[in-house]
């Protein structure tokens, strides 16, 4: 069982814990932003970890291109779901991103590792190495933006 009653408290153990691991391997260090929001920058990628709320608490993994001298934020113009990388790069997405049914501290804990396995297994050559295609990346959400709907996004 998960040490924290309190789902907050467990959301920011769990994101120091994953998050922080990868963004060592990443070369990078997690900052807190605010209570419910981290992130880590690398020479190539802006990444944020935050809970945003609603009806339904939800966690986000975003990240984007980097500018270079660029500071770790939140630019909602800007920033990628990591489930939609994850379609673009896997052809489809992992139920990760819907699984979780309340806002526990033992789900938000798997939820959270489940999260950075994901970074670890599509977003790395994005976030580690210049040759992460962003470009198409933006053409595949501009593609998803104008075609019908189609129940996916």
């Amino acid at each position: 069982m998960w040490p924290f009653a309190n789902p907050e408290d467990a959301f920011r153990a769990a994101v120091r814990e994953e998050f922080g691991a990868v963004a060592r391997e990443c070369g990078s260090s997690l900052r807190q932003l605010e209570p419910l929001l981290f992130g880590f920058v690398t020479d190539y990628a802006v990444i944020t970890v935050g809970v945003y709320p609603g009806h339904f608490k939800s966690t986000c993994v975003k990240l984007r291109r980097r500018i270079t001298g660029e500071k770790i934020c939140v630019n909602d113009a800007a920033d990628i779901g990591l489930a939609v990388l994850e379609e673009f790069v896997s052809g489809s997405r992992s139920d990760v991103y819907t699984k979780r049914q309340r806002w526990a501290s033992d789900e938000i804990r798997e939820e959270i590792a489940d999260l950075a396995t994901a970074v670890r297994k599509v977003a790395l050559p994005f976030v580690t190495t210049p040759n992460g295609d962003w470009n198409g990346l933006r053409a595949f959400i501009q593609e998803k933006s104008d075609a019908p709907y189609r129940g996916k996004w």
